[in-house]
């Protein structure tokens, strides 16, 4: 096999304002059919998430700030998807005066108009795990709920409409003593598949995964313990 050099092209980097941990990126990029590329995290102390638009040669298009009400800090962007009309779906995490961790879901256009938000905010410790977009630009949200605080713990699938409006929901609980970890994909037919992974009562590691049909209803499920499963694909 034969393998071409690698060039690099250019780098940036971006100064956000002062503070501690200022312009932290704790997702993956995104990079769209023009070559612009798209990062969220948080700056200020974790005290406001961000989402920045870069062009093919590393200069700043744009940048956005969003701090939610009621949020006292630890506000970062945890995924970026993007969909078919080229909107960005931002998905973070947000502590709140009461000591509560929420999940929060933010659209924005391509010239950085934010579109809809949406907050989920049912357990103690919510936190969210995997984001998917499907082809008719619904989104599904895998999330963990009461992390380390309760036995068994809440795992929530949700979906919502392309407007950002809720339409399923389904939860799941698991015998969690541990935060958990996990994945979401989606099947060509309609399926939804995700895995939890996490320690249980008697400290042992297990990675649990799940295949549901369009109307959430779990087709089948398996356990695996002591495996070390950090991610998961679907064919066609």
């Amino acid at each position: 096999m034969l393998c071409s050099q690698i060039t690099q092209e250019w780098s940036q980097s971006y100064a956000f304002p002062t503070g501690i941990n200022a312009g932290i990126a704790y997702c993956s990029p995104l990079i769209d059919q023009s070559g612009n590329i798209y990062v969220g995290g948080a700056e200020q102390n974790d005290s406001s998430m961000f989402l920045a638009k870069f062009d093919p040669n590393g200069n700043v298009l744009w940048k956005r700030y969003y701090n939610r009400p009621n949020s006292i800090g630890y506000q970062s962007v945890k995924y970026l998807a993007m969909d078919s009309n080229g909107d960005i779906i931002v998905c973070a995490n947000d502590l709140t005066w009461t000591a509560d961790f929420d999940v929060t879901l933010l659209k924005y256009d391509q010239q950085g108009n934010r579109l809809w938000q949406y907050t989920y905010s049912q357990a103690n410790a919510d936190h969210a795990l995997d984001m998917a977009v499907d082809a008719q630009n619904n989104i599904y949200l895998l999330i963990a709920g009461n992390c380390g605080l309760s036995y068994p713990s809440p795992h929530t699938l949700l979906k919502l409409s392309a407007s950002g409006i809720l339409t399923q929901s389904n939860v799941i609980y698991v015998a969690s003593s541990n935060y958990s970890g996990g994945d979401l994909i989606l099947g060509a037919a309609g399926q939804i598949g995700f895995r939890i992974s996490h320690w249980d009562s008697a400290n042992v590691f297990r990675n649990l995964i799940f295949v549901c049909d369009s109307a959430f209803n779990i087709v089948w499920s398996r356990t695996f313990a002591n495996y070390g499963i950090f991610t998961m694909a679907m064919d066609s």
